[in-house]
């Protein structure tokens, strides 16, 4: 008992401080980001396209793409992109973009070999392409965010130095009500949040390049056969070491929160089998490090337990405890931003069931060859490209 108690403090003290590091490098990056975003020279602003896919009607949505349509930004054009007219968000969306002569409603037809988001946006990039003079910006974005004023002047400045050849931002959830699998949603969801201030992740939710990379590099060839779109532009950003830029200020907020644990499951699921089609390295360094985090959250928690109940308050189960309470207020810190309807002491509780949740997801992509996204199964294989589409629910 006394070597795994010593393991455990030895773990405790090296991942205190790896996750220490882990949450003040993001935190310093997003604080110290609007003095660095000076050096960028958007005084002569490019034409932008904005391709948003759009499947069902969420909560707000309406807010959401008015949000799209109202940028401070001189010149973009706007693609909402949907599967069929069926969609019950086509006439949301002819209702909105009604007299608006930057905005156009795309039909993307039923996807046959990729995934149904990929087969969206690229029906909307060839739209953009039979242009007289095609935007010199491509922005992607998702349909359930609610984007401030400047978010698409923001998202894109970074894009005005030459090295630069794509950008992205991410979302913070902001559950309406306090459930349990919703802010475990949120707290998941937040911890991939921090990871873009230091990785060359993508998040398709806000993510732009500049219209000859996505050329250059092949990114429609990718998405014709691939299961993701940002985690497959990911792999072509790290494959050709292109310069990309994480933008905190334009993250955007969304009270779309998921609250079944079976949807929550296979959400991260999802988001753990694109690392491990796309970026196996990142996925394999997922699986060692958010592992241990797992096991030593676990592993000082059962022993303070265990401790208390063999020796009462002794020396040795008061250092676990206080171990154990300091490890829980890392790992919260490291997935904390700090945004209105995040509350740090609900987000300590939640620490252990969600590193459980990410390490059963981490083991069960092991395991995995396909994924539902949106009411449809994708087989993949091992080269990213999907191998079936199967719609097991319409309008997912």
């Amino acid at each position: 008992m006394y070597i795994i108690i010593k393991i455990s403090i030895y773990l405790f003290v090296i991942l205190g401080i790896v996750n220490l590091i882990f949450a003040f490098r993001s935190i310093i990056y997003r604080k110290t980001y609007l003095s660095k975003a000076k050096k960028y020279d958007d005084s002569n602003p490019k034409s932008v396209a904005l391709f948003i896919p759009c499947k069902g009607i969420e909560d707000h949505v309406d807010e959401y793409l008015n949000g799209m349509m109202q940028q401070d930004y001189p010149e973009y054009r706007l693609y909402f992109i949907t599967e069929s007219e069926k969609d019950p968000a086509s006439p949301l969306i002819k209702e909105i973009i009604k007299d608006k002569k930057n905005a156009s409603l795309i039909i993307a037809g039923r996807t046959s070999k990729c995934c149904q988001k990929n087969h969206n946006l690229l029906a909307g990039v060839r739209e953009e392409l039979k242009k007289e003079k095609p935007a010199d910006y491509f922005v992607f974005a998702d349909a359930d965010v609610q984007p401030n004023k400047t978010w698409l002047k923001d998202l894109v400045q970074p894009l005005s130095s030459s090295d630069v050849q794509a950008t992205t931002a991410f979302r913070w959830l902001k559950p309406k009500n306090f459930s349990f699998f919703g802010t475990m949603h949120a707290m998941l969801s937040a911890y991939l949040g921090t990871l873009m201030s230091s990785s060359d992740g993508m998040w398709g939710g806000s993510m732009a390049i500049k219209r000859e990379a996505f050329s250059k590099y092949g990114v429609d060839k990718r998405w014709e056969t691939a299961v993701a779109d940002d985690i497959s532009l990911m792999e072509i950003v790290i494959k050709n070491k292109l310069k990309r830029v994480f933008v905190p200020i334009c993250s955007a907020e969304s009270s779309n929160v998921i609250k079944d644990a079976n949807a929550l499951f296979e959400w991260f699921l999802r988001q753990i089998q694109y690392l491990k089609t796309y970026c196996k390295a990142h996925w394999i360094t997922s699986i060692f490090f958010i592992g241990l985090n797992t096991i030593t959250t676990i592993l000082l928690f059962v022993l303070s337990i265990y401790s208390l109940i063999t020796s009462g308050l002794s020396s040795i189960s008061i250092m676990l405890i206080i171990c154990c309470i300091l490890f829980i207020m890392i790992m919260s810190l490291s997935r904390f931003e700090g945004k209105e309807g995040q509350h740090y002491f609900i987000w300590c509780l939640m620490v252990i069931p969600s590193i459980t949740m990410g390490f059963i997801c981490l083991i069960a992509s092991i395991f995995r060859s396909d994924m539902i996204w949106r009411g449809i199964r994708y087989g993949i294989n091992k080269d990213g490209t999907v191998s079936f589409v199967k719609v097991e629910k319409e309008n997912g």
